[in-house]
């Protein structure tokens, strides 16, 4: 028996987050910065991949057990999406988007 499968790409998960008027204005205004931060249930494996933020794609390479990156050149007023593109399968525990100051 020969199980031949004709999925050409996988699709990952988009995920979203919105900021407001105000919170966009204090991004503007360097008050504060957007942070994504990953965290990962194996702390032992290589986690390597794309991050596309808007469009904008970022590269992550790590073997803690946990991750942040500074998303402020990317983000938008409103709705903002995130999409997390591993090299080889991930367990990702929390993924938060944070105002940092």
């Amino acid at each position: 028996v020969v199980i031949e499968s004709k999925l050409s790409e996988v699709e990952f998960p988009t995920y979203y987050f919105d900021l407001s008027n105000e919170e966009f204005q204090d991004i503007e205004d360097e008050k504060f910065r957007v942070r994504l931060a990953m965290s990962f249930v194996d702390v032992v494996a290589s986690k390597k991949g794309q991050i596309v933020v808007n469009g904008h794609r970022k590269f992550f390479d790590t073997k803690e057990l946990s991750f942040t990156m500074d998303l402020t050149d990317d983000i938008v007023k409103g709705s903002n999406s995130v999409k997390i593109k591993p090299k080889k399968t991930i367990e990702l525990r929390e993924l938060r988007a944070d105002l940092v100051e």
